[in-house]
């Protein structure tokens, strides 16, 4: 059997055994009671590729050296390059998490002290559960895995907290009547409550949501590692809730996909290709640092156990068994790594296959120096993935994230209890009509102060209040906002009383025999007026 087989079959070994691994990491007993056997073998084969996916991010892909015929040992370094890009990607759409703003047209409405009420409710909801921290790393989980969750749970220990769930720790069915496809008709997630491997210790802790006629119900149990039944934790119970609070997030796909695609598909092949030459380059320059030896003509005992330490002496005798007199020499084979162009040239054009597959900009320090001369440049240089992650929010995390939004809201109207966590000023929730919008910020250099400059202008030009600008770019609420304005206006007016106040004194000489008056009124007193305050100067 060849060197390669038998290592194509220590790796076919090795992935069998992670195969095996990951079936006892999954409690597949708990579909049978949620799925048909059709669709549980479908779900079961998914989930085996998804840890395969998985296994490939963290670990590298997989590749067989060739060449080697038993006679040295090749490296095996795997470049995490599918690795690399992903989480470049999910920083550059969630390193700035995104803004929620609510009523944010509505500045000087009947509803603006109930406006700050609601926008304070969710912010601290929103900090209190991490929600930007979890993000960032659920975008990886979405990319690697095709899909998420994230799950509301309200309880009275915990108040209200969104958990992000990866693609194996749920399943899920939708409506999948004309515009309500994307309403959930049940929902099961599963995670395990204790590390161990033996099955007959494992606990695993079920919690199912499902939508029935006279609305929603919830159920938590606990299993075994066998399937056996443990204990019912909250038996089938009917929530406030009118929908099921989870959404599921799909990363890209087509119409009429459900489950999602792999970016991680997609790059994997080509990170294969890359490690595998790259290997072979590592291999041949370990050969040329230790070259071929040979000898010409030199007795076998001369030449036996020659010692290639540093400073070593050779002494080589010709084989005096030839007929013909001839002399030993001694040389060396060297490899002239001529192809280096070559595989740089072919390793450059793998690298940048795989980082334009996704949109993510292939930059380096090198490639940056002397051409980027402004903000804007990198804005052009990264405009592709602008476009990317834009798609992605409008394709499904807009939708997700704005729903959890309003969930957090109708959380807290159903559940008043868990107010007190929140806000120390309120018992309850307004009831009032709301709009959410969620707005996506990009890392870009230039971004903030372009648009600062932009809603400035729309300031001076009345097309946007002074008040929209302080809640929007110094994130007050509308009762710090108006403390602001009313600040702003102060001063104002003090430094027009001053200047006043200057410019007449420095004429009071010339002024005196005219016995110029001014009156003024301080629009700022609430006490009520005592005439007019006049004052000769």
């Amino acid at each position: 059997m060849l060197e390669e087989q038998k290592m194509e079959m220590q790796q076919m070994e090795a992935e069998e055994v992670a195969a095996v691994i990951a079936y006892r990491n999954i409690p597949y007993f708990m579909l049978d009671n949620e799925v048909t056997s059709t669709k549980r073998g479908e779900i079961q084969n998914e989930f085996h590729e998804i840890i395969k996916f998985y296994r490939i991010y963290k670990k590298g892909s997989a590749f067989l050296p060739e060449g080697t015929n038993g006679h040295y040992i090749p490296s095996k370094l795997r470049y995490k390059k599918a690795a690399l890009i992903l989480n470049k990607e999910a920083r550059f759409m969630f390193a700035n998490p995104p803004t929620f703003s609510i009523n944010r047209e509505d500045v000087d409405t009947k509803y603006k002290n109930e406006n700050a009420i609601l926008q304070g409710f969710l912010d601290k909801v929103l900090q209190r559960t991490n929600f930007s921290g979890k993000l960032i790393k659920a975008v990886k989980d979405c990319f690697i895995g095709k899909r998420i969750a994230i799950v509301l749970n309200v309880s009275e220990d915990n108040g209200i907290t969104v958990t992000f769930l990866n693609s194996l720790e749920f399943i899920y069915e939708t409506s999948g009547q004309g515009n309500d496809d994307n309403e959930l008709t049940k929902f099961v997630t599963f995670y395990q409550m204790n590390d161990t491997d033996s099955f007959e210790e494992q606990k695993w802790f079920k919690k199912k949501y499902t939508k029935e006629r006279d609305g929603i119900y919830l159920q938590e149990q606990i299993y075994s590692g066998t399937g056996k039944f443990i204990e019912n934790v909250t038996a089938k119970t009917r929530i406030k809730f009118d929908y099921i609070p989870a959404v599921v997030v799909l990363n890209n796909g087509l119409t009429g996909d459900y489950r999602g695609v792999s970016e991680l598909a997609d790059l994997m092949d080509s990170e294969s290709y890359y490690s595998k030459l790259a290997n072979a380059d590592i291999d041949a320059e370990r050969k040329s640092m230790n070259p071929i030896k040979y000898t010409i003509d030199a007795s076998e005992g001369s030449t036996k156990n020659l010692s290639t330490s540093p400073g070593s002496y050779w002494d080589i005798q010709s084989d005096d068994e030839k007929s013909i007199e001839r002399s030993a020499k001694v040389g060396t084979l060297e490899a002239q790594m001529n192809y280096s162009n070559p595989l740089k040239t072919t390793l450059n054009r793998l690298e940048n296959d795989m980082y334009s597959s996704v949109d993510v900009p292939n930059m380096t320090n090198e490639q940056l120096a002397g051409i980027i001369t402004s903000g804007k440049t990198i804005r052009a240089l990264y405009w592709g993935l602008t476009v990317r992650c834009d798609e992605k929010m409008v394709a499904s995390w807009q939708y997700a994230l704005t729903f959890v939004a309003k969930a957090v809201i109708d959380s807290g109207k159903l559940y008043p209890e868990c107010i007190g966590r929140y806000l120390n000023d309120t018992s309850s929730i307004p009831d009032i009509p709301f709009t959410i919008l969620v707005e996506n910020h990009y890392p870009l250099p230039d971004d903030v102060n372009e648009a600062k400059t932009m809603d400035i202008a729309e300031v001076e030009s009345k097309v946007m209040s002074r008040k929209s600008y302080l809640k929007k770019w110094r994130k007050l609420n509308d009762n710090e906002a108006d403390a602001e304005l009313r600040q702003i206006k102060y001063e104002n007016e003090l430094l027009d009383d001053s200047y006043l106040a200057t410019m007449y004194s420095s004429n009071s000489e010339d002024n005196e025999d005219q016995g110029l008056s001014i009156s003024y009124e301080d629009p700022e007193k609430n006490a009520a007026p005592q005439g007019n305050d006049k004052r000769n100067i």
